[in-house]
């Protein structure tokens, strides 16, 4: 029996995950079909519950829903409880256990594409939802010498940085993005990581800071969205000499580690990324 899985977003029109995926199950043989779920955030816990009724095998979580459908689950992983963000389920015999690899697929990222040693650098995130968090523990956890989180919303930031504080010894601040101090602060900064969907598919005339003037050849500037492929706010930080680079490493990342959590087998990495490129 052809088994499904799937991943719950809202919006969700713009994900590669289905092509990854089921490339990759067509090339290893694997009877397994992944299709992508519009959830909305006021029918989250029913559709966790579709999980079991359907017999669902697993699903990916992104956003906005990381955080809310930790609630929902029988059980979450040490590693993702303690991010406290989940982005994989396994139906594991009708117990849904959340997981994150979202951390080690942005650290594989810019440690390998990016050529980047996060130890004794200054780091600014912008956003501090899921895909923050997994980036700011990661980043805590491979000793960056300080982190600093800005985000519309003050209250996730300033819970998102009490809890780097009580686990890690990096210096963790706040700041708004739109004052003269972030704009001083941030010449002194190593890595600038758009972890928001400002600049996502459709809306991609949109950046998350506006002055680019701020940006220089000293900065390597992520973003973690993925299509389009360079984003606007790479672009403009290119041009100010930035070295950027694209989430789509930190997708095939979390993907390949998703892909064994879903299978018990090894990920082909080459046909998932070559599924994600190919797109564009």
């Amino acid at each position: 029996m052809i088994k499904l899985v799937g991943i719950f977003g809202d919006p969700i029109d713009h994900v590669a995950s289905p092509r990854m995926h089921n490339l990759a199950f067509t090339y290893l043989g694997i009877d397994m079909v992944y299709v992508a779920f519009k959830v909305k955030p006021e029918d989250l816990k029913a559709a966790v519950e579709s999980i079991k009724v359907l017999g669902i095998a697993g699903v990916n979580v992104t956003v906005p829903h990381k955080e809310n459908i930790m609630k929902y689950l029988d059980e979450v992983d040490p590693f993702a409880k303690f991010i406290g963000a989940v982005n994989t389920i396994k139906n594991n015999d009708g117990k849904l256990i959340g997981y994150n690899t979202d951390a080690n697929g942005f650290i594989s990222s810019i440690k390998g594409e990016g050529e980047f040693e996060p130890r004794g650098k200054k780091v600014i995130i912008i956003g501090a939802g899921g895909a923050a968090r997994a980036i700011a523990f990661a980043l805590a956890q491979r000793k960056a010498k300080e982190i600093t989180l800005c985000d519309v919303i003050q209250g996730k930031a300033e819970k998102l940085a009490a809890d780097l504080k009580n686990n890690f010894e990096s210096e963790i601040y706040i700041k708004n993005k739109d004052s003269e101090e972030f704009k001083e602060y941030i010449k002194t900064t190593d890595l600038i990581v758009n972890a928001s969907p400002v600049g996502m598919s459709p809306n991609v005339e949109k950046t998350p800071i506006d002055d680019f003037d701020i940006i220089s050849d000293k900065h390597f500037v992520y973003d973690v969205i993925y299509r389009p492929r360079k984003t606007k706010f790479l672009v403009e930080a290119e041009k100010k000499g930035a070295k950027v680079l694209g989430g789509g490493g930190m997708l095939i990342g979390q993907a390949v580690e998703a892909f064994k959590i879903f299978t018990g087998k090894e990920a082909p990495y080459d046909i998932m990324s070559r599924a994600l490129y190919e797109i564009e």
